[in-house]
């Protein structure tokens, strides 16, 4: 099932994009960001774009 992401999905939001930080030059990311920095409103209206 395909739905928005809500904050109770923003721990495995991370852990999925903190992947692609740490092991791939995808991201303009250097650094993995924290579950807290993922909830800021600018990443979450980017993120509930992509699901």
């Amino acid at each position: 099932m395909i739905r928005i992401a809500d904050k109770d999905d923003v721990k495995q939001i991370c852990d999925i994009y903190n992947y692609y930080v740490e092991n791939t030059i995808i991201t303009l990311e250097e650094i993995a960001v924290s579950s807290k920095e993922m909830e800021r409103p600018k990443r979450v209206s980017f993120f509930n774009g992509l699901f």
